[in-house]
């Protein structure tokens, strides 16, 4: 009995120290709420391939409200995280 007290205690353990981890590495997005990012990561990966080709990065961005973007849009979002 001793040892499965011991196990246990060491699996919770592990499964702390794991959400923590996970907890600890997630970026803070609370920012997000009330500032749009500047630019984003595939904004930049798509900059990087046109000067590569020797094209001049077109920037086309426009921020609307939640309530303006399609339903269908925000499932597909989700559906690919």
């Amino acid at each position: 009995m001793r040892s499965a007290g011991r196990w246990l205690l060491g699996a919770l353990a592990l499964g702390f120290g794991f959400l923590a981890y996970i907890y600890l590495t997630l970026p803070d997005v609370r920012p997000l709420r009330t500032t749009n990012p500047p630019t984003t990561a595939f904004i930049e990966l798509r900059a990087r391939e046109a000067r590569a080709k020797g094209q001049t990065p077109r920037r086309l961005q426009r921020w609307v409200s939640y309530g303006r973007i399609s339903p269908d849009l925000k499932r597909a979002v989700l559906v690919a995280e």
